[in-house]
């Protein structure tokens, strides 16, 4: 198990690995191959993040742009559109990710960037 602070980060083409459960205790690596929730931040044309949850981030986004199931995309980014991926973590099941969500979303907009620095898709 890994240790200190940090969570499972999905990108493409990379893998950051702890990941906790809802009851703060690590989950162990193998586990989040069975991943099946996702946190993930977009940055949005006025340069506003919007942070939201979903199971396929890839559909998502494409619902943020106006892409896929009409009228899917959250009302923030319809006006904000195109909306670029900025980060996204991967969540044990959907509490977890409506709980860091909800975390990130209490985060300033300094703190929100360099969380963005932080992993390069």
């Amino acid at each position: 198990m890994c240790g200190g602070g940090s969570r499972v980060v999905f990108l493409p083409g990379l893998y950051r690995a702890t990941l906790y459960a809802p009851d703060g205790s690590n989950v162990p690596p193998f586990s989040a191959a069975i991943m099946s929730w996702f946190v993930y931040m977009l940055k949005c044309s006025d340069g506003t993040l919007y942070t939201g949850v979903t199971t396929d981030v890839v559909r998502r986004v494409a619902e943020h742009n106006g892409e896929g199931a009409k009228g899917k995309g959250a009302k923030y980014t319809k006006a904000r559109r195109p909306v670029q991926l900025v980060y996204q973590e991967a969540a044990v099941d959907r509490s977890a990710a409506q709980i860091r969500e909800a975390g990130l979303r209490k985060l300033s907009r300094i703190e929100k960037e360099q969380l963005v620095r932080s992993v390069k898709l």
